[in-house]
């Protein structure tokens, strides 16, 4: 099988970049023949590190420059951390990962459930990729 470079948008804080890592390593784990890289986004929320969020804007602060890296080419997937104290959940931490729409002209994200899928939905021969 053809060797296959994923591109993983998260944002830069410790906690985030743990279950980004945690995503890679399960992806690689699952398709061994995928390399991963972890592209890591600067975001408002990061200036804003110690002013309460939802003054500014809420969690959006944290997500919304990830999600643009998917939307500009940047990244195939985007990992985003729900935040929790390491007791709260034996698979700490926890998260979500979403993706381009691959429908012509239509401009969403859209949820990836099933890390076993991500070859035929993001390397499918229709996908164009920068």
């Amino acid at each position: 099988m053809k060797q296959q470079h994923l591109r993983i948008a998260t944002h830069r804080s410790p906690l985030a970049l743990k279950y980004a890592s945690k995503v890679a390593a399960e992806i690689q784990n699952i398709h061994p023949h995928m390399s991963t890289e972890l592209v890591q986004v600067l975001t408002r929320g990061d200036t804003y590190y110690f002013e309460p969020l939802p003054e500014l804007g809420g969690k959006s602060l944290y997500t919304s420059e990830v999600d643009a890296a998917l939307l500009d080419g940047r990244a195939d997937i985007a990992a985003h951390v729900i935040e929790e104290t390491a007791r709260s959940a034996k698979d700490w931490p926890r998260g979500w990962l979403c993706a381009k729409s691959q429908q012509e002209g239509e401009e969403g994200l859209y949820f990836i459930t099933e890390l076993r899928k991500i070859p035929e939905l993001l390397f499918s021969p229709s996908r164009n990729r920068p």
